[in-house]
């Protein structure tokens, strides 16, 4: 170190993340100090210093440096800005698949409250009061030594979204992130979005009482998904007054029953094709006289929601869109990608503002 001479020392430009700092490198500085030098710079890096990359005009990276070859030569690292290069903290060495692999599905929950109003001509006039997406993307990597991968997705209606730390967002344009995959299952990525949201059903119910023993229930059921995609498990819940005997149903698909313990109907649809509706029509038998303990806090004359439930494969209620998915370095073998989406109901509400005759009593949805 004491032979190291002024003109031996370079100024090296830096970067992780969107910070550049300057450090100095001279021959034989041990790569350990220069390690620890640039972890004090950047305490947020994700790993050990493994080298570095110079940033190309066109932001593109150059060929990788390693950090023995940079303590031994600093010149190679003298002009332009060399981006950090990490051995992260969440992969390890000497991963070998036989098969490479890399899946990405795109999980969505909608949330929705929807009023329906009955028009009185066996019509409903439906307003949307609330909705939002809860979305994450779900990486499963099986693939060999240190692979770098690249998404692109579309994002102008995404309100908040929250990345792991593998990845890199791209800071010149949006949509677009780096990243080193974990060794098999990872959350890459959890986000929000509130606007745009395309509802996957429609649901227009009406609830009329007949009479004093009898409510009728008629509800349509629409998919405003394509009619090459289909929805599994579809499940309508329709509350049912305290005082219910029995009821009949007719419906276009599906079975329905009474659960007792639940208080209500359950519609069950196991296959609902896109671009198609469905419908129920039943009749609720009502016991007469007084309801037991219609005076409590937890009886109304409310009739609570009633609750939609499906899976959709091949659907993103969000309207976000992967527009590509790619291994740019991985080495020299053959590598496969698969993405895939799916939309789930959260809590899929449809209220029911009925004028209750007679007292018919619910459960209070509260």
């Amino acid at each position: 170190m004491s032979n190291i001479s002024e003109k031996d020392v370079v100024s090296v430009t830096i970067a992780h993340a969107d910070e550049e700092e300057v450090i100095l490198l001279a021959p034989g500085v041990p790569p350990e100090e220069i390690s620890d030098a640039v972890k004090s710079l950047f305490p947020t890096l994700p790993g050990t210093l493994k080298g570095f990359r110079k940033v190309n005009k066109d932001h593109t990276l150059g060929p990788f440096i390693p950090l023995t070859l940079a303590t031994k030569v600093p010149s190679l690292l003298e002009d332009g800005s060399f981006q950090v290069q990490v051995h992260p903290a969440w992969r390890r060495d000497g991963i070998h698949y036989d098969k490479n692999e890399l899946y990405l599905d795109v999980s969505e929950s909608i949330n929705l409250v929807m009023i329906a109003e009955d028009l009185g001509n066996g019509n409903s006039k439906m307003t949307l009061v609330d909705t939002d997406v809860a979305g994450t993307m779900l990486v499963r990597s099986r693939l060999s030594g240190m692979p770098g991968c690249k998404l692109s997705y579309t994002s102008q209606n995404i309100d908040t979204i929250v990345y792991h730390p593998c990845v890199k967002a791209d800071k010149y344009e949006a949509g677009i992130v780096k990243f080193i995959p974990p060794d098999g299952q990872t959350e890459l990525a959890r986000y929000r979005i509130s606007k745009h949201v395309k509802l996957p059903f429609r649901v227009l119910p009406v609830i009329r009482q007949l009479d004093e023993h009898h409510l009728e229930v008629k509800v349509n059921i629409k998919a405003a998904f394509g009619k090459d995609l289909s929805a599994s498990d579809v499940v309508l819940r329709i509350p049912c007054p305290r005082n219910t005997t029995s009821f009949t149903s007719k419906v276009s698909k599906g079975t329905v029953s009474y659960y007792n313990e639940l208080e209500c109907l359950l519609w069950k649809i196991p296959k609902f094709v896109g671009e198609t509706d469905n419908n129920i029509s039943a009749e609720i038998k009502l016991l007469s006289g007084a309801v037991e303990g219609a005076g409590d806090s937890n009886v109304s004359t409310t009739i609570p929601p009633l609750t939609l439930e499906f899976n959709v494969v091949g659907y993103a209620a969000s309207g976000l869109r992967i527009r590509y998915l790619e291994i740019y370095e991985s080495g020299e073998y053959e590598k496969d990608t698969w993405i895939r989406y799916m939309t789930t109901a959260g809590s899929y509400q449809i209220r029911v503002p009925v004028a209750n005759v007679n007292a018919v009593y619910y459960s209070n949805p509260q």
